[in-house]
């Protein structure tokens, strides 16, 4: 009995292979077939098994491989300033093919039953040769794999040589492949080789029994030698156990052929979810003729998620998905780390800010990654690498075989953002129903953004387009322009949609028009998770530089952007831009998630991002947390699980926008609150909170709730107050709280009130600048009327022209309510697009006299909304004008631009105050503050510190300058297309 335990155990024997390899290299290799075995005289080097190539230059330094190197030919250093659509960032990594040997010993009988070689990952193609015999190929990148070595397997030494290569470069770009990490080859994970008897398990899945709600379905995938099927029946001993090792169920199946599947009980075991991610343990051992011919134990989570109608249930329980778009952006690895603890800790950040989803952008996350999001209960959505046409129906396997034993992967998505042409479509079918036959229990989205359905990348009007569309007839422009046919293909095969929103959560998130939204998804008649959402952008942190050093990335981002704060003369300003931009970016982003939240047609979204993902576009500072996953100045994690939290209270007025007021004006809104917790709210009570900024009630109010169900947006009532009278500006927060039951939600809002007063000048100052409308609004100002009484005033004004040189030039004082004829650049609250160099990143508001008493906290938040819109900025480019800004346009560190809004000089005799941000007399911010510039002006502290002369200010007259137009950025809905007269190119 004894020796047959040994035998049995000397069948299940893995041999792993890290470690030194010998290592050869080829810069070039035909990639269309079966390289040629390099000759054994070839491998000169020696390279470590795991490793990447980029991590272990210096080895083939001094070895004949090193005159035979190429690195990536894309490599571009970064430097700034540049312009356009900025390329990912490079790196000089290594290309070509690595050819790796090593030599393994087999026990005496081994070969009898299955011997297979386990590769945890090899970039991007490998092949393999045993003993000289060449045994196949492997295509693809994104999962770990077998190749079955018993045809050349002998008992004692074998021969292994693989061959790895990165040169195939067309069909694998997925984000796991971009940036600084493209073009990492080489062995990364671990190799080994399994031996076992003559039935090896090569697949083991547990799902829910969808016909059976106390029952497991048991899905076995075995092989015998060489791949093939089994030659005899065997049997699957199974057992089901705590992760502690308590055993809750176990049996015998008796099973033949290479797939197999049987039922059991769920032996009262609780479901997994994203609030409670419980996991057992699934063991399996395979007899043949009573021996042990291989055994698996794996985590096992029992979850179900399915679509009802518009919506996913999660355990039969409405979810509502809060996803970060992951991109694969790593600092201090470059590479995907291989220890599980960095996930666990990302992870625990990330659902400590109310995220309970990842998007992996066109990648495949690891087994480590996958394992830190089961434990901890965060749910994913997988792609394949681009483009879908080139991913072959065995990579899809691959994916699904890896994936499948994951409760965390609930949605396998087909790409992203490729034209979903007919013959596309059709493919996606196929992969749909590839899914359906081997993981039932996951959804299918067919691709992220349905570009070819909703919109279109083009550059030809509309109507062109149309007509050399292969399936014109399906494409309908009224209400809306979209393709009802191929929208109404993909709705045969689809569980959900990535859907684009067009660009009312992304590009436009500002003006979000939510009963368009909600109106054009009625057709979808699926759950939508909008495509990323936000796409907000953020000055770059220089603090962080220093954590680059002695990194493969290294600190060339940071260093370039230095470099060109350095030459602007503007490095000193680096820490204020970043944080003004980062408030810019909260204000915006908190907007745009509850925007999304006010959809009811929308269950979920994924943000872009959570952090910051600097391979793209060479800097790509989108997050609400740094690429360290540390929270970013002002932000913290209660105030962002109010917006991204499971459940959200609303404010719901129709223009969100609108937080200026004045003093006794009545303020109304509507609360809702999107619900998706554990189960409905039976009773609770709403109750709200009228403060000012230290937390002193001014206002209060309450009402009972009941019947609020889970998994939908319910109006709540009504908060209407009058605004309290104020002498001076105030900043009042509205917070409303709903508790009851197991709930305990709250949200704020900022709201600005500003005095009401009563203009009452002289008629001297009714120019075009001061029109009638204006006048009601304006405040009393004392000192101003006190100099109009004497006659001094100063002329307001919308164009300096050169009368009103002359009177600057004699000693007059001059407000410009407008930017000519200086050279200018449109400005908008929405900001820029991140990753592009263009746009600004907010405001910059500096503490000076003439804005005494206007509410701000050194930057720009919903009060600068009226003025910002339609606004420009000043540009200091050409070095004619002093730059000595009181409210300065952060820029773009890709293309530093020196702007202002609001500034002063002296001109001669004279002084100069401009304000080119759009003024409007029904924006009680912009009145008060126009009325703070004239008050200003009238007393002693109007001292310009910077001169210019009239003469200079006279050679931009009939210059060729004026307003430049905002750029666009991929012409994907992005509004200032649409302002450039290009809207017809795009749906």
């Amino acid at each position: 009995m004894v020796g047959q335990q040994q035998e049995s155990l000397a069948r299940m024997n893995t041999i792993e292979l890290s470690g030194i390899w010998d290592f050869g290299y080829q810069p070039e290799i035909d990639t269309r077939g079966v390289p040629a075995l390099l000759a054994a005289s070839q491998f000169t080097a020696t390279m470590p098994v795991p490793a990447w190539w980029d991590d272990q230059i210096d080895r083939l330094r001094t070895t004949a491989v090193w005159p035979l190197t190429r690195f990536n030919p894309l490599h571009r250093p970064i430097a700034y300033p540049t312009c356009g659509n900025p390329p990912d960032a490079t790196l000089p990594n290594l290309f070509g093919c690595g050819w790796y040997r090593t030599s393994f010993d087999l026990p005496a009988g081994a070969t009898a039953g299955c011997v297979t070689l386990h590769v945890g990952g090899a970039s991007v193609d490998l092949w393999c040769w045993l003993n000289g015999e060449y045994i196949g190929y492997h295509r693809g990148h994104a999962t770990a794999f077998d190749l079955p070595l018993d045809r050349a397997a002998r008992d004692g030494t074998n021969e292994l040589i693989l061959a790895a290569s990165n040169l195939r470069t067309a069909d694998s770009f997925g984000c796991d492949q971009r940036g600084q990490h493209a073009y990492s080859g080489g062995l990364h994970r671990p190799v080994s080789v399994h031996v076992t008897g003559p039935v090896r398990i090569a697949s083991l899945y547990v799902r829910a029994d969808d016909a059976d709600p106390d029952g497991l379905v048991w899905r076995l995938e075995v092989t015998g030698p060489d791949g093939q099927a089994p030659a005899a029946g065997f049997e699957a001993d199974w057992m089901l156990s705590t992760r502690d090792g308590k055993r809750l169920g176990s049996g015998v199946a008796r099973l033949k052929g290479s797939l197999s599947e049987w039922k059991t009980g769920r032996f009262g075991m609780r479901p997994w979810s994203d609030r409670d991610p419980v996991l057992y343990e699934a063991r399996v051992r395979v007899r043949v003729a009573g021996r042990d011919s291989d055994a698996c134990a794996q985590p096992f989570g029992l979850r179900r998620m399915r679509q009802d109608g518009t919506r996913l249930l999660l355990n039969g329980t409405p979810v509502y998905l809060r996803g970060h778009c992951e991109h694969h952006y790593y600092p201090l690895t470059c590479t995907a780390p291989t220890d599980v603890e960095t996930y666990r800790n990302n992870i625990r950040v990330l659902k400590g800010l109310g995220f309970n989803w990842l998007r992996f952008h066109t990648w495949i996350p690891s087994e480590e990654y996958m394992q830190a999001a089961d434990e901890l209960g965060m749910l994913i959505q997988v792609e394949p690498a681009p483009p879908c046409a080139s991913r072959t129906e065995q990579e899809w396997l691959d994916i699904f075989r890896a994936c499948r034993r994951h409760p965390s992967v609930v949605i396998y998505c087909g790409g992203n953002e490729e034209a979903l042409d007919p013959p596309l479509i059709e493919l996606l079918a196929q992969r749909a129903a590839l899914l359906r036959q081997h993981v039932p229990d996951g959804l299918f989205n067919p691709m992220e953004a349905l570009r070819g359905v909703e919109y279109f990348w083009a550059y030809a009007p509309m109507e062109e387009m149309i007509r050399s569309m292969p399936d014109p007839e399906g494409m309908a422009l009224e209400p809306y322009p979209h393709h009802v046919g191929r929208l109404n293909r993909l709705k045969e095969f689809s569980d959900c949609f990535g859907q684009y929103s067009w660009a009312q959560l992304s590009y436009g998130s500002v003006h979000a028009d939510i009963r368009m939204v909600e109106e054009r998804l009625r057709d979808y008649e699926r759950p939508c998770l909008t495509h990323e959402l936000g796409i907000l952008a953020n000055f770059l942190d220089l603090d962080l530089e220093h954590r680059y050093t002695g990194t493969r990335i290294g600190p060339d981002l940071y260093t370039a952007c230095r470099a060109h704060l350095s030459g602007k003369g503007l490095l000193d300003k680096a820490r204020r831009y970043y944080r003004g931009s980062c408030l810019m970016m909260r204000t915006i982003r908190k907007h745009n998630v509850e925007a999304a939240r006010k959809v009811t047609r929308l269950t979920g979204y994924d943000m872009l991002g959570a952090t910051d993902q600097h391979w793209h576009r060479t800097g790509y500072p989108c997050g609400v947390l740094n690429e360290f996953f540390e929270l970013k100045p002002g932000e913290s994690e209660s105030d962002v699980r109010r917006y991204n939290g499971e459940s959200v209270l609303l404010e719901c007025r129709d223009i969100p926008q609108a937080w200026n007021f004045y003093s006794g004006d009545t303020f109304r809104t509507g609360i809702r609150v999107s619900l998706f917790g554990p189960e409905p709210l039976a009773q609770g009570t709403l109750e709200w909170t009228l403060a000012d900024e230290s937390g002193c009630v001014r206002l209060r109010g309450d009402r009972k709730c009941a019947g609020i169900p889970n998994g939908a947006i319910t109006p709540l009532g009504i908060v209407e107050v009058q605004l309290p009278t104020v002498e001076s500006p105030a900043t009042l927060v509205l917070t409303v709280r709903l508790t009851g039951g197991s709930y305990a939600l709250d949200n704020a809002w900022r709201l600005y009130v500003f005095p009401r007063g009563q203009w009452s000048g002289v008629a001297a100052v009714a120019q075009d600048a001061l029109a009638d409308a204006w006048r009601p609004a304006l405040p009393a100002l004392r000192s101003w009327q006190d100099r109009a009484a004497a006659k001094d005033l100063p002329r307001v004004v919308t164009v300096l022209d050169g009368e009103t040189l002359a009177f600057l030039h004699g000693g007059g004082d001059v407000l410009l309510l407008g930017h000519a004829p200086f050279a200018s650049q449109e400005i908008n609250f929405q900001g820029a697009t991140t990753g592009r160099p263009t746009g600004h990143r907010g405001l910059l508001v500096n503490d000076h006299p003439a804005l005494a008493g206007f509410p701000h906290s050194g930057g720009m938040e919903w009060q600068f909304f009226s003025m910002m819109e339609k606004g420009a900025s000043v540009l200091f480019e050409d070095g004619r004008l002093p730059f000595d800004p009181i409210i300065e346009v952060i820029p773009c560190y890709k293309n530093i631009l020196r702007q202002a809004a609001v500034f002063e000089m002296r001109v001669d005799q004279g002084r100069l105050l401009v304000c080119s941000l759009t003024m409007k007399p029904e924006d009680p911010a912009a009145a008060w503050l126009l009325g703070r510039f004239l008050d200003y002006m009238a007393g002693a502290a109007f001292q310009p510190r910077k001169a210019v002369t009239a003469e200079a200010l006279a050679a931009y007259m009939g210059a060729d300058t004026g307003l430049q137009a905002l750029a666009g950025t991929d012409q994907a809905l992005d509004p200032s297309v649409a302002r450039r007269g290009k809207k017809d190119q795009t749906l």
